[in-house]
């Protein structure tokens, strides 16, 4: 290899090795190909290497692997490296091309134009950490060796999260005094062209968000929603469909909008997560040909904390499987304290991440292909808060090229069906029940029939008791709250397949929704952190603003509100208020 005399060139070199090469990390080695010579002499030199776990490794590797730690892959690099193995050093002379022998820390400080903006980074600059250094690349991609991930000489995201690769957080960056930089010029990574650092912005969205406008979330420029198909159960036997899944499904592809979905499981074993997936794809075989995004297993709910580790994983990596035997793409949803604490992420790499961090930037480190940001994000054509997402994969392109999720063609465009019709099932005495029975907001009924609105199996437990109507529109109902005010599932059902029991004007209840005005009379928030400004509010009213329901409290609603005389802004349990 010729003498490096510019920025580009170091670059370029950098990612020859990281893609072309056999690596491993090896502390203070230079390039040296691990030979028998070699593998004694690091082995012997550092304190690091010495310890067995290195030292196997090392003894493990084949002649035609080369060694490198961070900052001696860009001393090796620019004394010279080119991967001849029949080299010493594999090709670099030692303090050559006016270049000392330096530490990663030591370098930083010999560098021009030191910064934290990485806005203006420059390709073949340095970027920095404390005690470990690496080459940018161009294109949001910088070059490091390192033992976390690969173990290796790896080409990884540079304070920015780019879909396949794995993202480090430097610190600084500067120019190094040993090569020559033009700002213009970009690495292309050996293919011709440069790495798209293109963003798709999208939201997710279930029941919870109500009536959605999709003609208007389009033209507020939402590019993809993913939506929630449904929700699982502790043993996997009373799987449900989310109340507005096929009506969000239909309206946001004839809005033009990209769609993916998720579901949330409740699973507390491997043989449960096999049953969710079941159910998933007992629903996706009914919409080949519509999603343009992943299909996500949603897990982090706290009933399934205490699993461990490899009950944890071993469910994912089940409900995946399944899913791609199916045909469709999978991906994990998760959010950063479970992927660091719950999951043995090494094991789920194959999957993409979609990992949940509300902040200003993510800080997980791996590689994930969305990221939701935020929980209280404004979209018009949502009333309230929605859950704000960036897709860093261009997935429609991906899967319809490998013709997943029920595409024939990488130029087939999506279409959803249209929502199921009603299924009347025969009746059970010979006075059947009348086919235009109404029922009105309130009103407490009794499931008769075996088939939700969407066609999906009704549990017995829910035909077992009595429900409170929240919402008509012809014949589809939804029920919601039971009569005993333990569960609530919103889920909507054929007019047909319900019996009244008690009329709206003939009870009392009331079932709280989105406008009410409502008086706070409890002293706690939801989240007991907050108990203190939330005794501020007590005695104030308020305007329910979003609900939401966990769907394990006694009490499963709970809102978020604000309003005069009520100076906080919260979720509370729905025992803690009345009707104004």
């Amino acid at each position: 290899m010729a003498k490096i005399t510019t920025a580009a060139q170091l670059a370029e070199a950098a990612i020859d090795a990281a893609k072309n090469y056999k690596t491993l990390y090896v502390m203070g080695c230079f390039g040296a190909p691990m030979n028998a010579t070699n593998k004694k002499r690091y082995t012997s030199n550092h304190s690091y290497n010495k310890a067995a776990d290195r030292t196997a490794m090392i003894n493990a590797a084949s002649a035609d692997t080369f060694g490198f730690d961070c900052v001696c892959l860009i001393k090796g690099l620019l004394w010279g490296w080119n991967g001849d193995k029949s080299k010493v050093y594999g090709g670099a002379t030692y303090t050559s091309n006016g270049v000392p022998d330096i530490g990663a820390d030591s370098m930083i400080k010999v560098c021009k134009d030191v910064s934290t903006d990485f806005s203006k980074i420059a390709v073949g600059e340095a970027v920095w950490m404390e005690g470990h250094i690496g080459i940018y690349v161009g294109n949001g991609l910088a070059v490091e060796c390192t033992p976390k991930w690969e173990n290796k000489v790896q080409i990884t995201a540079c304070n920015c999260s780019k879909s396949g690769y794995n993202r480090r957080n430097w610190t600084k960056h500067g120019k190094l005094p040993y090569v020559t930089y033009d700002t213009k010029t970009e690495a292309t990574g050996g293919s011709g062209a440069t790495v798209s650092t293109s963003t798709v912005k999208g939201i997710d969205v279930s029941k919870w968000q109500g009536e959605i406008d999709w003609a208007k979330v389009k033209a507020a420029g939402v590019k993809f929603a993913m939506i929630r198909l449904g929700y699982g159960s502790a043993n996997g036997d009373a799987c449900g469909v989310d109340g507005y899944f096929e009506k969000n499904v239909a309206n946001a592809v004839k809005a033009g909008v990209d769609v993916g979905c998720y579901f949330y499981s409740y699973a507390t074993s491997v043989a449960a997560a096999k049953k969710e997936a079941a159910f998933v794809i007992s629903v996706l075989n009914k919409y080949k040909g519509v999603f343009t995004y992943p299909v996500a297993f949603d897990l982090e709910d706290s009933s399934q904390q205490g699993l461990g580790k490899t009950v944890l994983t071993d469910m994912v990596i089940a409900f995946g499987d399944a899913i791609e035997k199916a045909g469709f793409y999978c991906s994990l949803y998760s959010n950063l304290n479970w992927l660091r604490n719950y999951l043995d992420d090494s094991r789920l790499a194959r999957f993409d991440h979609w990992l949940a961090q509300w902040a200003s930037a993510p800080t997980y480190t791996g590689a994930f292909g969305m990221w939701q940001d935020s929980s209280t994000g404004k979209v018009n054509g949502i009333n309230g808060n929605v859950d704000t997402d960036t897709a860093y994969k261009d997935y429609p392109t991906v899967i319809r090229g490998a013709k997943l999720n029920g595409f024939t063609s990488a130029t087939q465009k999506p279409t959803a069906p249209a929502a199921p019709a009603p299924v009347t099932p025969a009746p059970a005495t010979p006075t059947p029940k009348p086919a235009t029975a109404t029922f009105k907001n309130g009103d407490l009924v009794k499931v008769t029939g075996s088939k939700y609105y969407s066609g999906g199996t009704i549990p017995p437990w829910v035909k077992n008791q009595n429900w409170y109507v929240r919402e008509v529109s012809g014949a589809r109902v939804v029920i919601d709250k039971n009569e005993s005010g333990t569960n609530s599932i919103c889920s909507p059902v054929n007019a047909a397949d319900l019996q009244l029991v008690k009329s709206a004007s003939a009870n009392t209840v009331w079932i709280p929704k989105v406008g009410d005005v409502v008086k706070y009379n409890g002293s706690t928030h939801y989240t007991s952190a907050n108990a203190s400004i939330a005794k501020s509010c007590k005695g104030g009213t308020a305007k329910i603003t979003q609900i939401y329901q966990l769907g394990k409290s006694k009490h499963p609603y709970h809102l978020i509100h604000t309003g005069t005389g009520c100076t906080v802004y919260g979720w509370v349990d729905e025992g803690t208020f009345t009707k104004a």
